[in-house]
């Protein structure tokens, strides 16, 4: 795609709730925060031509989608409020109902264009609107293509919404733009104080198997083992080789250390057997969120210095050969 792609911006206005919405601050829980300082969260979709044609008539009409929304932020309306802080300073979303941002563009540019949908800098800057002023929670663009094709971007803060929530959300829109006030709307539950934490903490033991179904709920029977081994690229390659964590054990941890010069730290991860570490989630571009493994070489010897691994298991389970070789 071009540095030359033109985009012109027709409207830009805030969407208010259709009705009555609570007016409260709403607490954020320990989950929020964390996930506060990742900002606002682009989502693109885009539509052919074809597509808006199967729509039927009006689907993607301005009016109809900003009346939709309307009706979407009556149940969702934290994403109608502004992202504040408390007299303690901490983050908080104040319901006051004052809208999301609705931003009207037209592209020259075609859906063909963009066949790849490859999430890159430039489609972010066309087709996600910028958030002004930051405290918004949501923002929406609809882009008209040359071609006759639509795009549709939306920036959510993450203190509001996940991954989840937010094509909750998407779903919930699309309803009303489809079927009006006969749409079949699953309310969400704006509860942060669920994830409130106790003190002192309390474990509910009848919730593991719902909340934990992938972990062993045998007691553990027997001594545990354990011993540290340092890893080259060459013994880690010749470690996968012999399949040292065969499925048929019951679980082992691997606790990937980094060297003490590298940032980031110490990162374990509780693994069932036969399985390898998961690869470090990383993100990449404001767009791209791709797995990738954070690799501090250092050379040491023959081959480079991958890291340290602890590995733990019963007695016998833990095989040396591959680090000795």
């Amino acid at each position: 795609m071009g540095s030359g792609s033109v985009l012109r911006l027709v409207k830009s206005c805030f969407v208010t709730p259709s009705g009555e919405t609570p007016r409260k601050r709403l607490w954020l829980s320990a989950l929020d925060l964390v996930l506060a300082s990742r900002g606002h969260t682009p989502l693109v979709h885009f539509y052919s031509a074809g597509d808006v044609a199967a729509a039927g008539d009006g689907f993607f009409s301005v009016a109809r989608l900003k009346e939709s929304l309307a009706k979407a932020l009556v149940p969702f309306y934290p994403l109608a409020g502004r992202l504040g802080v408390d007299p303690d300073g901490r983050f908080e979303i104040d319901c006051n109902g004052e809208g999301a941002l609705f931003v009207v563009a037209h592209s020259d540019r075609t859906f063909d264009d963009f066949s790849d949908h490859k999430p890159t800098p430039e489609t972010r800057r066309l087709f996600c609107p910028p958030v002004q002023p930051s405290s918004v929670i949501l923002a929406v663009q609809v882009t008209f293509l040359r071609c006759g094709g639509v795009v549709l971007g939306t920036a959510t803060h993450h203190a509001a919404a996940d991954g989840p929530s937010t094509f909750h959300f998407i779903r919930t829109w699309a309803g009303y733009c489809r079927d009006g006030e006969g749409a079949a709307v699953e309310l969400p539950c704006h509860e942060r104080g669920l994830l409130r934490a106790r003190s002192p903490p309390v474990i509910h033991p009848d919730t593991i198997p719902t909340f934990c179904s992938r972990l062993p709920q045998h007691d553990p029977s027997g001594a545990v083992a354990t011993q540290v081994f340092t890893f080259s690229e060459d013994q880690l390659r010749a470690l996968k080789r012999q399949r040292v964590l065969r499925r048929e054990r019951p679980r082992v941890a691997v606790r990937l250390r980094r060297p003490a010069a590298a940032p980031g730290g110490d990162h374990a991860h509780q693994l069932p057997g036969g399985h390898q570490a998961p690869p470090h989630a990383a993100a990449a571009g404001p767009l791209l969120r791709q797995r990738g493994r954070q690799r501090v070489r250092r050379r040491c010897g023959e081959g480079r210095r991958f890291g340290d691994a602890g590995l733990r298991g019963q007695p016998g389970e833990i095989r040396d050969g591959a680090a000795r070789r």
